[in-house]
């Protein structure tokens, strides 16, 4: 404050910042504070119309903040009882519990209002055999379970369908969103909507650590999978997928598609005709490795084969080497037909990579079968991709669920795990 400030402006100033609350979460209140001060330092002098313009400022983007988040918080609500009443208990309880009676949406009048019956609504959930310890940590996965083991393990295959955005509260990292599969088609009211899941949405650069990641759950001492529906337009430049510390990965950047424009300098002085395809740097094929991290795979120690300058005239047309192009040089193209990926590893040290139901490559190794674990399910690409219908195969230990059930909070107020 200057000097010019009279002493008792001052003071009103310095009140009024000294009552504001230090609750970041309890946005309301925070609104409410900063519109009090507002209006004290309004009253106050002329002289204090700085601090008054920025408590007027703060005021309109509070007040955009608390309207958000009532907005937050009535469809969660709406949410809640609609997954509620279609028996999707253990959504019902991520949109009631975990949203609506945490912050910042507790403090919410919307939800101050409605406690008695969001609290009434979940103790009615006591006991439900959907709102099991596993359902609530898999949230809104689809599972097929078959008989426990005798070690208590379970075989489970998960899916993801990506229609619910609630999914992606299981992922810990990763860029993406939800986008339409079928934009412009008659949806029947009531009916759920069909989405897949946009890798590096919205951009057409290439990025290479930004992976999709899910902890997994899974013992790496059996066998386990992922399958996905890969869209067929656009297709990323590399695709890796990463079991447990067992990777592959896809390389799709064909020279053959990369063609030098016509005005490219000749490379020497005897005139030599300039090569017609950018060959450097690319590359196609399929590689298997065990890592705990993807690093870069740009310095994979991918084999002399897979380089770009043997998929173009003449290398190419060498003996047997198109044959290849559907085995370990495979590459995916743009095309109007989706791919179906599936990637296996076994637990005697075999992997294996299939594309539409059909064996592309596979590998056996020591590597393989005494990977180290890095605790993660994992998708990188390069370049923006859609993917559908994520499906996980393997067996959930025994020991996995008694440490979750240990350290995971109760699921349902008032409630125990069964």
């Amino acid at each position: 404050l200057s000097p010019e400030v009279p002493e008792e402006a001052a003071a009103v100033a310095l009140h009024g910042f000294a009552s504001l609350p230090s609750s970041p979460d309890d946005v309301p209140r925070d609104y409410d504070a900063h519109r009090m001060l507002r209006d004290r330092l309004a009253r106050a002098a002329p002289l204090l119309a700085p601090l008054l313009d920025w408590a007027e400022r703060r005021t309109q983007a509070l007040s955009k903040e608390v309207e958000a988040l009532e907005e937050q918080a009535a469809y969660n609500f709406r949410e809640g009882q609609d997954t509620l009443a279609k028996g999707k208990y253990d959504l019902a309880e991520f949109h009631l519990s975990t949203k609506l009676l945490s912050p910042p949406l507790s403090y919410t009048a919307f939800v101050r209002q409605r406690e008695a019956q969001i609290r009434a609504d979940l103790k009615g959930l006591d006991g439900r055999k959907d709102a099991d310890l596993l359902s609530r940590l898999l949230l809104g996965a689809t599972m097929a379970r078959r008989e426990p083991r005798p070690d208590g393990g379970i075989d489970v295959d998960l899916r993801f369908t990506f229609d619910r955005y609630e999914q992606l509260e299981n992922f810990t990292s990763g860029w993406a969103r939800l986008v339409g599969s079928n934009a412009g088609a008659v949806v029947t009211p009531g009916q759920e909507p069909d989405l897949s899941l946009e890798l590096h949405p919205g951009s057409d650069e290439v990025t290479k650590d930004r992976p999709l990641v899910l902890p997994t759950c899974f013992d790496p001492a059996f066998e386990m999978s992922m399958q996905f529906t890969l869209v067929g337009k656009p297709v990323p430049l590399f695709l890796g997928i990463d079991l447990d510390g067992v990777q592959v990965g896809i390389l799709s950047d064909d020279p053959l598609l990369r063609r030098f424009p016509a005005d490219v300098p000749r490379l020497d002085s005897d005139g030599a005709s300039p090569p017609k395809h950018d060959v450097y740097g690319r590359g196609r094929g399929v590689m298997f490795r065990a890592e705990r991290d993807f690093g870069d795979p740009a310095r994979w120690a991918w084999p002399d084969g897979h380089q770009g300058r043997h998929f173009v005239p003449p290398e190419i047309s060498k003996k047997g080497r198109k044959d290849r192009l559907e085995q370990e040089w495979f590459a995916f193209e743009n095309r109007d037909r989706p791919y179906r990926v599936k990637f296996t590893r076994h637990p005697d040290g075999r992997v294996r990579l299939d594309i539409n139901d059909r064996e592309v490559h596979s590998a056996s190794g020591e590597a393989f079968r005494t990977a180290r674990p890095d605790g993660k399910l994992a998708i990188l690409v390069f370049t923006r991709c859609v993917i559908d219908d994520l499906q996980l195969t393997g067996r959930i230990p025994a020991a996995w669920l008694a440490a979750r059930k240990k350290t995971a909070p109760p699921g349902l107020p008032g409630t125990r795990d069964k």
